[in-house]
Parts: C-alpha cells; sequence; structure tokens
C-alpha cells in the first residue's frame, strides 16, 4: 500500500514567498506514521510553473514527489488517483495558505472517488490492510482525542494538533526525485452531482423594518392565532397556511 501526500505551492503569511504549508508538514508526518510507502503528489495550474518548493517538502520525509498538470487541483488529484491502484490513502493539509491551495481539496476529492474523509486527524494509530480499515484519534476541542475507525481508500485532512512535524534534511530534500506525469482524462469532464437549475425570483420577507418579527407583530396586533399544545395535524395545518398567506410555495 502506498500513501500519497497532497501538496501545495503555499506562501509564507509574513514574507510573502512560497514556503511550505505548516499543516501539510503535519499530513507528512502523519503519513510516516503508517508505515507504508509515501510520496508527494502536486498539481499545477499553468505550464511550466516553478516547482522549487517541492523540495523544501520532500526534506520532511518524502523520497519521490509527482508533479501534474492540470486546470482543476481536486479534479485532476482525482484522476490520477483512479489511475493509482496501489494508493489506498490521501492525506491533505487543512488550512489554505495563499497560494494554489484550497481547504476545499480533500472534500472535492472525497467526494468525487466515493472516498471516506474524516478531517481534524491528529494520528493515526494503525491500518488493518487485512480488514481494510483504518483506526485514527480525531483532535476535538480542549485536548480530547475521539478514536474513529474507516473504511480504506479514504482521505484525511491533517489537524494542526498532531503534534511536531517531522524533522527536516537538506540531503533527502537534494535527493528527492521530482517526476512530472500527464493524466488519463480531462480533469474538467468528470461528471460533478447533478443540480436543479431554477429562475431567480423574489422571495417574501418574513420580518418587518416598522413593526419589528412577523411573530411580534401578530401577537401585538392579534392578526395571528394563540394555539396551546395543538394536535400535530392541526398545528402543521396552521403553519402551512401562514407560510401561504406570506408568499411561500408550500
Amino acid at each position: 500500500m502506498t500513501v500519497a501526500v497532497a501538496l501545495s505551492a503555499g506562501v509564507d503569511p509574513v514574507s510573502g514567498r512560497a514556503a511550505p504549508v505548516p499543516s501539510e508538514l503535519h499530513a507528512i508526518g502523519l503519513a510516516r506514521q503508517t508505515g507504508q510507502s509515501v510520496i508527494g503528489v502536486h498539481v499545477t495550474l499553468r505550464a511550466g510553473a516553478d516547482t522549487a518548493i517541492l523540495r523544501d517538502y520532500a526534506a520532511y520525509g518524502l523520497d519521490r514527489i509527482v508533479v501534474l498538470d492540470g486546470a482543476d487541483v481536486s479534479g485532476t488529484l482525482s484522476v490520477w488517483l483512479r489511475a493509482q491502484p496501489d494508493i489506498a490513502m490521501l492525506l491533505t493539509g487543512h488550512k489554505a495558505s495563499g497560494g494554489q491551495d484550497s481547504g476545499l481539496v480533500p472534500f472535492l476529492v472525497a467526494r468525487r472517488l466515493g472516498w471516506a474523509m474524516v478531517s481534524d486527524v491528529a494520528q493515526v494509530v494503525g491500518a488493518g490492510t487485512e480488514n481494510g480499515t483504518l483506526d485514527i484519534l480525531q483532535a476535538r476541542p480542549r485536548g480530547v482525542r475521539r478514536p474513529v475507525s474507516l473504511p480504506m481508500p479514504c482521505v484525511l485532512a491533517a489537524s494542526a494538533r498532531t503534534g511536531p512535524v517531522p524533522d527536516a534534511i537538506y540531503a533527502r530534500a537534494r535527493a528527492a526525485e521530482i517526476v512530472r506525469e500527464q493524466v488519463a482524462s480531462n480533469p474538467a469532464q468528470e461528471p460533478e452531482t447533478a443540480g436543479e437549475e431554477r429562475p431567480w425570483r423574489a422571495r417574501p420577507k418574513l420580518l418587518s423594518g416598522q413593526s419589528g418579527s412577523a411573530a411580534g407583530g401578530a401577537a401585538a396586533g392579534g392578526a395571528g392565532k394563540v394555539l396551546v399544545a395543538p394536535p400535530a395535524a392541526e398545528a402543521a395545518r396552521e403553519i402551512v397556511e401562514y407560510l401561504r398567506s406570506v408568499g411561500l410555495d408550500v
């Protein structure tokens, strides 16, 4: 099994220079906890883009990084992962830092592939390759760690509370292999969840700026009905009638 770590072209918030995204360094640390082979994957949105920043990522424990050219990060990643049957886990950061990254990428990839998705992962406890499950600890408020077991393949977004990131080794950065690969198809042609398109129409205002809320105005002026412990059917009927009276299509 191989674990992939999604890498982005982050920007340092102080200097404005290219720099690794801290949460993605945590993702590398989580990937190394699995004890499996780990590779990095980076999607560049323009041909010939500078990928020197990837050497900085490699210093934290990546021997190989794949660079993909694409027009959409999540779509390109999804197409590439479908063509890699040995990859059963994708780890990402949890927060963008001003480059070509997005906090929505792990969720979009999981939706496209139909993989399980967990955010705020603090620790990888173990991967059961026999039954195809993964045990993790999810970071919760006040230092709480919640155990979660999920099926593989899966997408994990690293928490900022995973503990120290791996040490950076300059020699590893120099020795890392960075290769470019082409995806099999255009991710823009990937099917998305079908939605329903409707013409815009004005919504009725349920609040009155002069007399307060609709509920307050009805109570003050006596235009509404006061029901005390009514039967469910009668309460539902009165609610529907009120919504229709204010212009809602129900």
